[in-house]
């Protein structure tokens, strides 16, 4: 019976969030009188919840800016520093189940270690060795699909030298059907 009314009062509060969600706070509707006049009606039937719920939501979101919650992270490649890797780590929380192909494909691209420039001068470069413009256009779409989702992405990613932008622009473009634009043997 405890776990039922638990379970309603959750469902109740949820439902009041949504509820509440349509109007942000501190704004009011607007309804006619009997003699035609606007005037200010408040959204919410109990200003005590409402102002809990406001002050709820605020304290939420100074712990996710507190804790980077939302926030993709960039990695400096210093030696030994294994930025490659937790760059491809840190991708999986946008794209998730795309670390075995991106460590793979670039093992036989550019390597793990430092940006990598081809040593044939087809002007390709990187983990992934993007060209310029192919990273340029898979990045933007990527941070465009990863902003629409409610993730915040550095500054310092818009290199094509950036772990974390390789990255991205690579997870995109697998999980977008581009996977013909590398033909390293570990991009299967």
């Amino acid at each position: 019976m405890a776990i039922v009314i638990v379970n309603l009062l959750v469902l109740v509060a949820l439902l009041a969030i949504g509820v509440w969600a349509t109007t942000p706070p501190g704004a009011a509707e607007t309804s006619r009188t009997a003699t035609g006049a606007s005037e200010a009606v408040s959204s919410s039937r109990c200003p005590d919840d409402r102002q809990g719920i406001v002050f709820y939501r605020g304290r939420y979101a100074e712990h996710r800016e507190a804790r980077g919650i939302g926030t993709l992270h960039d990695f400096v490649h210093t030696e030994g520093s294994h930025a490659w890797s937790k760059a491809v780590d840190e991708v999986q929380r946008p794209y998730p189940g795309t670390q075995a192909w991106l460590m793979s494909c670039s093992a036989s691209e550019g390597g793990w270690g430092r940006w990598v420039p081809n040593s044939q001068g087809s002007g390709v470069g990187g983990w992934l060795q993007f060209m310029p413009g192919t990273w340029a256009g898979f990045y933007r779409h990527a941070v465009d699909d990863v902003r629409a989702r409610g993730f915040r992405v550095p500054e310092s990613s818009a290199s094509w030298y950036s772990t974390l932008g390789q990255a991205l622009a690579g997870a995109w473009g697998i999980t977008h059907g581009m996977r013909h634009h590398w033909a390293g043997a570990g991009c299967w």
